[in-house]
Parts: structure tokens; C-alpha cells; sequence
């Protein structure tokens, strides 16, 4: 008999459901792992930059963490084989293993950043919160299973809501737990209303697939150590001033097109120069994705409190033209065909079958491993993490977010660009494994991208790349 994907009370205090195919997609990735050092493909990592007036600031962000598990409480949720297991704090001992399991403080000279490429901080099978008082930096670590892009920043506005609204200094649990599991939130297949995959949406998901494995429609960067296993990923970043980000995006309105299908085109031509594939690579396959909280249904959850992973990919593939603006009108047009009529969200599970047929398609001519650029574009951050937020226990004090930044561990050659704008700049962020790629290398791209951006829309940018331990809020580092 199949498992239910709804929760359902198991026994006192446990619940359980089943896995549905979209967190079987997340959880076949991140079994993939290095012989070498203890990490795992597509482990998220996120953190915050805060300044507060909290005396005991590793205190209060326990207090916030432990109420944040009540409120969202697939966070301390585990899989076991097929199904998601949740048991209740309402157990002291319970409690107190989560919170050994989750809650690390580090008082060493690094930012979160420069901590997430330590070989120390292993894989966790749960949400975990990792905090640094010396930086007051908060930095979320944990499978791709339970958050995506904007369940991080939901979380992080949460732990940040619950700070400044906690008395400073209680060590009073802020919640009692038992009936926490009524906060269970259902899978993106429970609680996004749309119609099944027709046999014409799965004529044209075939198609669309057939596009995205043939082997000349891939694109891939120059990376080295092709038969050396995988060892940390490390993140390089580039940010847009105000000034430029303001630029590109009435570059983007002025032709009537996105900015994610402008940033995609310079991220297509700068792979290619970059893995120099000027004479081959003629067209790219991507695969694109969508958020699908729109879909969420009303009678069954609100789209704002799942923080859950709501992210369908689509693969598509377009002509990369002589002229830059042409590509972009192209590429803009097939970012909307995919999400239009909820397309992803009806097909979008069958990736699982289709992904391997595009493992095994053989490499391009000169190529001895996959080393693909991937784009994954969020936006607007503001309105799902304010800047300022109110302190109620310390009169007159306002607690500051001065950074957001979201990575992977990355145990392949791929290379995930994270772009989102932040307090009105633009970020392009960079995932990727130390073993294939170098920081030069890195660094190289990251110029290329912006190089593109100026010369095809004719104007000039500024921005600053940076490096773990050049943060924003820290000496200033090269302009490039």
C-alpha cells in the first residue's frame, strides 16, 4: 500500500509521511559524496550579517532557534528510507539532542562565508544553525530537501523576528512543544493546485528534453583535475553598486524583456568563452527554474508559511545569435513559455527519469568532464528580509541585516550562479568545487559576465568581486 503524502500522527508525539518525487529529485542528489572529505552534493548554505545590541546574543539566537522549530517545524524533520519522520520536542531529551545537533557556536576568526568551505562542517541530516558572535553572522546548513531560496530567507526573517521580540537574557524555553506538528507544512504535490501532465505537455516535455541532452547544446567551462575526486566548494561573489544595478534593470525594461533573460545570455557567452567553445557551442540547454508559490492552494496552506522546497525546473534551449539583444529576446520568450500554464509544475517530476538519460550522453568533442554553468535567479530579496527590524526588550535599539548570500556544496565540476538583488545591488554568487576550479578561474568568469553585460547592452557597469573574508561590511576589495 502507498504511503500518504499527507502527515499523519504515527504514535505519541511522531509523525510521518511519504517522500513525493520532487524531494526524491533533491534527495538523489545529495547522496552523491566525496571519498575524500565528509560532504554532500547540493548542501545548502546561507547566511546573514547582523548588527544588534543583544548582551547575550548567543543566548537570544537560541531562544529565537528553538522557537522557530515550534513555527516551522519541518526544519528539525528527518527522511528515513522513503518517508519524512517528525518527532515532537515536547520529549526535554529530544530537545536537547536537536539542539546538540543543530545549534553551533563558533568564536574563531572567520566569517560564515570561510566557514562553509571547512572540511569540519560535515552534511547534517536536519536543518542545522551555525552562529558567530565575534561577526554576528548567522549561517543555516542543511539538505536542499527541507528549504530552497526562499524558505532560507523566510527562516532567516523568522530567527531575526523572534530576537528582537524575545527578552533579552530569559533562558525560559519561549515555547512549549506537544502539539507543534499542527505546523507541519504538506509537499509542493499536496499544496499546489494544478491540472496533470496532458498527453500534449508531455509530447513537448519530450522534446524539450531531447533539446537538453544532445551533447552540442551543452556549454561547459574550462575546469581542470578531471579524474581527482571532489574535495570543498568555496563561493565567490560579484556585486553590482546601486548605480549599475539601477542600469541593467532599465536596460531590461526599456526592451521590454527580464532581467533573468539578460544575466542568462551574459552567463551563456561567458561559459562559452571561458571554456572555449566559440566554434561548437552554437545553441545552450538549461534548465530553468520557477518558483511555484503562486500555485499553493489556498484551502490547503498559504504559500508565505511553507518554507519547503517550492522550485520546478524546466529544460530549455535557445540559439545563441551573433547579436547580443536578439539572444536576450529569444531567451526571454522561452522563460516565459516555460512557466506559462503552470508547465513546470505539471512535468517537473519527471526529471527523475529523464536526468540520467542526460548523465549518459556523451561529452562534447574535447571535453573530459561536465562542467556546466547554472543560473538560478531569485530577484528581489527586500521584501522577505528587511533591513531594519525593532528591538522590544531594548528600547530605541533596531537590529540591522546587513547581508544575505546563498551557496552549495558543489561535488561536481557544475557551477551554480546565484543572482539576486539586495539592498538594491546586484549579486551574482558563485558555487563551485576546489578541485576543478581555481579562484583565478573563478575570477575570470565573474569578469567575462560582467564584460558581456556592458558591451552588449552598451553601457558601464561597476561592481566589486569579492572573496570569504572581503564581505561587504569589511575592507573594501578590487574593482574590476
Amino acid at each position: 500500500m502507498a504511503q500518504s503524502l499527507h502527515w499523519r500522527q504515527t504514535a505519541p508525539g511522531t509523525y510521518q509521511r511519504a517522500i513525493d518525487q520532487v524531494e526524491q529529485f533533491y534527495l538523489s542528489a545529495q547522496q552523491v559524496k566525496s571519498p575524500v572529505v565528509n560532504k554532500a552534493d547540493w548542501h545548502l548554505n546561507a547566511g546573514v550579517k547582523l548588527e544588534c545590541s543583544r548582551r547575550d546574543f548567543v543566548g537570544d539566537v537560541k531562544r529565537a532557534w528553538i522557537k522557530t522549530r515550534y513555527d516551522y517545524p519541518g526544519l528539525a524533520a528527518t527522511i528515513v528510507g522513503s518517508n519524512w519522520i517528525y518527532c515532537t520536542a515536547a520529549d526535554s531529551t529530544e530537545l536537547a539532542e536537536w539542539l546538540q545537533q543543530t545549534f553551533h557556536v563558533h568564536r574563531e576568526p572567520v566569517t560564515a562565508r570561510e566557514l562553509m568551505s571547512e572540511e569540519s562542517l560535515a552534511p547534517t541530516p536536519r536543518i542545522a544553525l551555525h552562529v558567530l558572535p565575534n561577526t554576528q553572522e548567522l549561517l543555516i546548513q542543511g539538505p536542499h530537501t527541507h528549504l530552497d531560496g526562499f524558505g532560507l530567507m523566510k527562516t532567516f526573517r523568522h530567527i531575526i523576528t523572534c530576537l528582537v521580540s524575545l527578552s533579552s537574557g530569559d533562558d525560559s524555553l519561549p515555547v512549549q512543544f506537544g502539539n507543534e506538528g499542527q505546523n507541519l507544512a504538506p509537499p509542493m504535490s499536496v499544496a499546489c493546485k494544478t491540472s496533470p501532465c496532458s498527453v500534449e505537455d508531455k509530447q513537448r516535455w519530450d522534446s524539450l528534453i531531447e533539446e537538453f541532452i544532445e551533447p552540442s547544446h551543452k556549454i561547459y567551462l574550462n575546469a581542470e583535475n578531471p579524474t581527482l575526486p571532489p574535495r570543498c566548494s568555496h563561493t565567490r561573489w560579484l556585486v553590482f553598486d546601486v548605480e549599475s544595478t539601477k542600469k541593467l534593470q532599465r536596460e531590461a525594461q526599456l526592451r521590454g524583456v527580464s532581467l533573468a533573460a539578460i544575466v542568462q545570455v551574459a552567463v551563456s557567452l561567458s561559459a562559452r568563452e571561458h571554456g572555449n567553445s566559440f566554434d561548437t557551442a552554437k545553441r545552450h540547454a538549461i534548465q530553468a527554474l520557477y518558483s511555484v508559490r503562486e500555485y499553493v492552494d489556498p484551502s490547503i496552506a498559504k504559500g508565505e508559511t511553507i518554507i519547503s522546497p517550492l522550485v520546478v525546473g524546466v529544460p530549455l534551449c535557445y540559439t545563441l545569435h551573433e547579436s547580443f539583444r536578439t539572444t536576450v529576446a529569444e531567451v526571454n520568450t522561452a522563460l516565459q513559455l516555460g512557466k506559462a500554464d503552470g508547465f513546470g509544475l505539471k512535468c517537473g517530476h519527471l526529471w527523475g527519469s529523464d536526468l540520467p538519460k542526460a548523465f549518459a550522453a556523451p561529452l562534447p568533442e574535447g571535453k573530459f568532464i561536465r562542467a556546466e554553468p547554472q543560473m538560478s535567479y531569485v530577484g528581489h530579496t527586500d521584501a522577505y528580509l528587511p533591513e531594519w527590524y525593532e528591538d522590544e526588550s531594548i528600547e530605541g535599539s533596531l537590529t540591522q541585516c546587513l547581508d544575505y548570500w546563498v551557496s552549495l556544496d558543489m561535488l561536481s565540476a557544475n557551477v551554480v550562479n546565484s543572482v539576486y538583488i539586495f539592498r538594491g545591488k546586484l549579486h551574482m554568487a558563485l558555487a563551485y568545487n576546489e578541485t576543478f576550479h581555481t579562484e583565478e578561474s573563478m575570477q575570470k568568469y565573474l569578469s567575462l559576465i560582467k564584460g558581456y553585460l556592458d558591451q552588449g547592452l552598451g553601457i558601464e557597469t561597476e561592481a566589486k568581486s569579492r572573496l570569504p573574508g572581503q564581505e561587504e561590511w569589511m575592507p573594501e576589495p578590487m574593482t574590476i
